[in-house]
């Protein structure tokens, strides 16, 4: 993807993703659900942008989007996407499956990888905050 990136022009979206309240979900649930959840996850997040997206399991619950993109305004239809793909997904519990979702651009604001994760997972971490006052589930810019 870098070469892609170098050769292009292009901007690369890299989207940190929580999915909330797992913890209980396992330890409610168990862990077959926790892993049918994982599995809807990786598949929403997989729908998205297709042209060219990594997808990465970056902890237990933790996900890291990496995706082309031309332009601001498509970083924020990506992000909008993905927020519209969970939504959809129908609840298996009574705990619905919602994300935290932080974003970071590559190379506006970085171009190290390190801090792109690390400005991205910040930003999931403001829409936690936000999810846990009962707002809605976007990124705070």
């Amino acid at each position: 993807m870098q070469q892609k990136v170098r050769r292009t022009g292009q901007a690369v979206a890299v989207f940190f993703i929580d999915i909330n309240d797992f913890k209980l979900i396992n330890d409610h649930y168990g862990h077959a659900v926790g892993d049918v959840m994982l599995r809807k996850t990786v598949e929403a997040l997989m729908e998205v942008n297709s042209r060219q997206t990594h997808v990465v399991r970056f902890g237990g619950d933790e996900f890291l989007v990496l995706t082309l993109c031309d332009s601001e305004a498509e970083l924020e239809d990506t992000h909008q996407e993905m927020v519209g793909r969970f939504e959809s997904i129908p609840a298996l519990t009574a705990v619905s499956l919602t994300v935290s979702i932080g974003r970071a651009w590559y190379p506006q604001q970085s171009t190290r990888l390190d801090d792109l994760i690390y400005s991205a997972d910040q930003e999931m971490m403001h829409a936690k905050r936000r999810v846990k006052q009962g707002r809605r589930n976007t990124a705070v810019r």
